[in-house]
């Protein structure tokens, strides 16, 4: 069974609820996505209190109306940081994870392991993974592969000993892949 990427399916991210200013009682708001430049859905949430927000939104011509738990954790060096609390059931069990971003990928929203969900690179061949990693290295590091600007030495090192492990990761998995040795 192929796994689906949370990357295709609807997020809705608490983070960035908390940093737009939505988690403030009685605030209501919508979010709308796009997929491939066309609309892929909307929501209209309700933050109800300090620890409860309120989803409406239509799945498959009906409508929704789910009401998700937060909780709130102090962070080390002040302030605090809200979580959802998953409201699905998988199983029988109820899944009570605190949890960052909630997927779209049923009727309800809940986390990605009550949906079974992957990150895309889960899905990337071995073979691949070494060379997708080096691309996205060398594209932080830039083409010369001198210190950008403002970054500390000690982040360019440990960067440029990830880029060779990469590099070696990515020429062993074409070796592997046309049978050379090595």
């Amino acid at each position: 069974m192929t796994k689906t990427p949370c990357e295709t399916t609807n997020t809705f991210n608490i983070n960035w609820l908390h940093r737009t200013g939505r988690l403030r009682s009685g605030c209501y708001a919508s979010v709308h996505w796009t997929y491939a430049g066309e609309p892929s859905g909307n929501i209209g949430h309700t933050c109800n209190s300090r620890h409860q927000i309120t989803l409406n939104y239509r799945c498959n011509d009906e409508p929704v109306e789910q009401t998700i738990t937060l909780q709130w954790t102090a962070c080390h060096y002040g302030g605090e940081r809200p979580w959802f609390i998953c409201p699905a059931w998988k199983n029988g069990r109820y899944c009570g994870r605190r949890v960052g971003n909630l997927y779209g990928a049923g009727k309800i929203f809940a986390c990605r392991r009550c949906y079974n969900l992957c990150y895309h690179s889960q899905l990337e061949a071995p073979s691949m993974r070494g060379t997708n990693q080096m691309h996205k290295l060398r594209a932080r590091l830039g083409d010369e592969c001198e210190k950008p600007k403002g970054m500390h030495w000690k982040t360019y090192n440990r960067l440029c000993d990830r880029l060779q492990m990469a590099e070696e990761r990515s020429w062993g998995g074409l070796f592997a892949r046309f049978g050379c040795p090595r």
